[in-house]
């Protein structure tokens, strides 16, 4: 019910899903339903590999979600490394 009050602005140039996903958990953080320490950077670091996890046909969050319900325990994602990644040591900055 929450997020409905997020807009949409699929006729913006600007606008894509990532940019609502971003502006979701802008709102839900405002309310506290989100992980304080949960950034801006960790989330397009994120979705940018879980874009090359679909580019690459490996398993999606959704593919993910839908073996967590089958199974009764959480899916770990494919390993991706970003370019920009390599070489550096693991962040915890989540």
């Amino acid at each position: 019910m929450k997020l409905t009050e997020v807009a949409i602005h699929k006729q913006e140039a600007w606008w894509n899903p990532q940019t609502w996903i971003l502006d979701c958990i802008k709102h839900l953080k405002e309310m506290d339903w989100a992980f304080p320490r949960l950034t801006e950077a960790f989330l397009r670091r994120e979705l940018q590999k879980d874009l090359l996890r679909w580019d690459a046909v490996e398993d999606t969050v959704y593919e993910r979600m839908l073996q967590e319900l089958e199974c009764g325990h959480p899916v770990s994602p494919a390993k991706v490394t970003l370019s920009a990644e390599k070489g550096q040591s693991p962040s915890s900055d989540c």
